[in-house]
């Protein structure tokens, strides 16, 4: 999702990259365990995933998300508040049966792009908070996370790069270094897609500290609906030639 000029209501269809009037959305998420071997072997073996997530998202006619389900046990309900240029500038997400409550406070700057978003829970304590910062052509370029907690606080860094067509081509992820004082690089992904926009790419290359830099390699394959949308998305670990299965994901549309 975008956090630059187009950020006027809470995320709608569009920013959450689903096309048509989207009513609700059912997403399964099936996660595999990954091979102790380094490389897989050469045996076809049945795998059954280790941790599957279910989660469903329901918007009105207009594309806002109105509720959150996590495996029909946690349903979370979403209320906003508008500025005068009608820009979301609050959202109360609550749980009443577990008296759960979050509110996010959204800022902008003068060209309408989205700068800052911080979380408080139901006593008004803080739990975390983004800072973004853009590019000329109002892409998102940086983007500072802050997590409070009980006895320290953690800030991560990810800072972005564009292909001409607008799509994220690197991505370098850095944890902040309290100690020394600067931000220590952890990770850096390069994306690859297809023509519908989505990754069909992706390596990464890990600091294991101490010089040590691990590669990493995955690929996604999808199925689409009439509208565009993906039904499926198969991730795996690439091995040279060969490939392990790690995630799947399934997802039930319903239009309006």
């Amino acid at each position: 999702m975008g956090y630059g000029q187009g950020v006027i209501k809470p995320p709608k269809w569009k920013e959450t990259e689903l096309r048509g009037e989207v009513k609700s959305i059912k997403i399964k998420t099936a996660l595999y365990p990954m091979q102790k071997q380094v490389y897989p072997s050469l045996k076809k073996i049945e795998r059954k995933p280790s941790v599957v997530l279910t989660d469903t998202y329901f918007f009105d006619k207009e594309g806002i998300p109105i509720s959150f389900s996590i495996d029909k046990d946690v349903q979370l309900s979403f209320s906003y508040e508008y500025n005068q240029e009608d820009r979301i500038i609050r959202r109360i997400s609550e749980n009443t049966a577990l008296s759960y409550q979050e509110e996010t406070i959204y800022k902008y700057d003068l060209k309408n792009n989205l700068i800052e978003i911080s979380t408080k829970g139901k006593s008004q304590e803080k739990l975390d908070k983004y800072e973004l910062t853009y590019n000329a052509k109002n892409q998102l370029i940086e983007r500072i996370r802050t997590q409070y907690k009980q006895q320290d606080t953690l800030r991560s860094q990810h800072c972005y790069l564009y292909d001409v067509q607008g799509h994220i081509l690197e991505e370098t992820i850095s944890n902040f270094n309290p100690s020394e004082d600067h931000w220590k690089v952890i990770q850096v992904i390069r994306y690859q897609y297809n023509e519908k926009g989505n990754v069909i790419g992706q390596k990464e290359l890990n600091n294991m500290g101490g010089g040590v830099y691990l590669p990493r390699e995955y690929c996604y394959t999808y199925t689409y609906d009439s509208q565009g949308n993906y039904l499926t998305q198969i991730e795996y670990h690439v091995y040279g030639k060969r490939k392990e299965k790690v995630k799947v994901i399934e997802r039930e549309i319903e239009y309006y």
